[in-house]
C-alpha cells in the first residue's frame, strides 16, 4: 500500500530526541532546549548516507571524522560549536542561540519559546531574550528537521523526480526528491502551516500524488494533491441532542455559517478539523442561534460580540 504525506508531530518528534542518547540511537537530529541547539549523532551517521543521518550533511565543512579520530575540535569552536562524547558512539554539539548565526526552521520557534502563543494572547512572547524573528525560515524549503515527508512509491527506473507545488511557485526543477530505499522516493520538507497544492515530476512527467486522496481539478484539467498543515483540532459541543443542525463557524473560516455542519453524537456534537498555529475565534450556530463553547473559559469581545478563543499550538 503507497504511504500518504506524513504529518510531524512535533511533540513526539520532541520526545524521541530527548531520549535519543539514552537509547543510543543510530542517526542525527536537532534539538532546541535551555536556550542552546543540540544536534545529537551516532557516529556510524560519519559514513552514512541513510535519510536517518542527513541531518549531517550541515557539518560538512567541519570533517567530523577526522576530528573525532584525532580528539580535536578546534574547527567546531571557531564556529562556536562545543562537541563532547555523551554515550558509546555518540555525540553531542552544542551551540547558545545568541551565538547561532545559521536560519531557523518556522517550527522551530515553538521550541525555542514554548509559550509562543500566550493564551488568550495572539501575539510571540517577546520578553524571550532568544527570540529572534528575523532567523526565523518562514518559506518552505528542503530540511532534514522538516515537519512533513513527501513520499512516492514505486517509480524505481526513473532518473529524476521533482516535487512542485503551490509552496514554491510551481518550481520545474528546485526540489529533487531521493531514492529512498529500493521502493520509492522521498523529500523532507520544512513548510509553514497552511493549505498547498503539489504534484510529482517523474521524468518531465507531471502526476498527482497517488497515496493522496485529497485532491482539487486545476486549469488543465487534471488534480492537484492537497496539503493541509497544522494540527489536528476536535471541536466539541456537549448537550442540545434535542437540535436539528449545529455549525461551527470561526475566524478560520470567514464566520461561514453552513460550511461546517457538526456531527451528532449520543453525547451531543462534534466537528473535527486541521488548523494552523495561532489564535482562532469561534462559535456554534444551534439551530440558527449563536452560542460561545460553554466548556472553554477563555473567551474574548470583539466589536462587542464575545467569542471563544482557541490557541493552536505546533509544539
Amino acid at each position: 500500500m503507497i504511504r500518504k504525506v506524513v504529518f510531524i508531530n512535533l511533540i513526539s518528534l520532541m520526545s524521541i530526541l530527548s531520549h535519543i542518547t539514552a537509547q543510543d540511537q543510530v542517526g542525527a537530529s536537532y534539538v532546541i532546549r535551555n536556550g542552546e541547539v543540540i544536534f545529537t549523532f551516532h557516529s556510524k551517521c560519519l559514513d552514512s548516507k541513510s535519510e536517518d543521518c542527513i541531518a549531517m550533511a550541515d557539518f560538512e565543512g567541519l570533517n567530523l571524522k577526522q576530528a573525532i579520530a584525532n580528539n580535536n575540535f578546534d574547527a567546531c569552536l571557531k564556529e562556536g560549536w562545543v562537541v563532547k562524547k555523551v554515550g558509546k558512539d555518540m555525540y553531542e554539539m552544542h551551540k547558545s542561540l545568541d551565538d547561532y548565526k545559521e536560519k531557523l526552521d518556522y517550527g522551530d520557534v515553538f521550541m525555542i519559546d514554548a509559550h509562543y502563543w500566550k493564551a488568550p494572547f495572539s501575539q510571540p512572547d517577546k520578553s524571550n531574550k532568544n527570540y529572534k524573528p528575523a532567523d526565523i525560515i518562514s518559506q518552505a524549503r528542503v530540511s532534514a528537521r522538516g515537519n512533513v515527508t513527501f513520499y512516492l512509491k514505486g517509480h524505481t527506473k526513473a532518473k529524476d523526480v521533482i516535487l512542485s507545488g503551490s509552496f514554491n511557485q510551481w518550481k520545474e526543477n528546485d526540489i529533487k526528491m531521493v531514492r529512498a530505499g529500493t521502493d520509492g522516493w522521498q523529500i523532507k520538507m520544512s513548510i509553514p502551516p497552511g493549505l498547498y497544492e503539489y504534484k510529482f515530476i517523474v521524468d518531465g512527467e507531471w502526476m498527482h500524488d497517488p497515496a493522496n486522496k485529497a485532491t482539487v481539478r486545476n486549469q488543465y484539467h487534471t488534480l492537484n494533491s492537497i496539503l493541509s498543515v497544522g494540527q489536528k483540532v476536535n471541536f466539541t459541543l456537549p448537550g442540545y441532542t434535542s437540535a436539528k443542525k449545529v455549525i461551527l463557524a470561526g475566524s478560520f473560516n470567514n464566520w461561514n455559517e453552513q460550511a461546517m455542519k457538526m456531527t451528532k453524537t449520543s453525547q451531543g456534537w462534534k466537528y473535527s478539523i486541521e488548523l494552523p498555529p495561532g489564535k482562532h475565534f469561534y462559535k456554534f450556530i444551534v439551530d440558527g442561534m449563536w452560542i460561545t463553547d460553554p466548556t472553554n473559559i477563555l473567551k474574548e469581545v470583539n466589536d462587542g460580540n464575545e467569542n471563544s478563543v482557541l490557541v493552536v499550538r505546533l509544539y
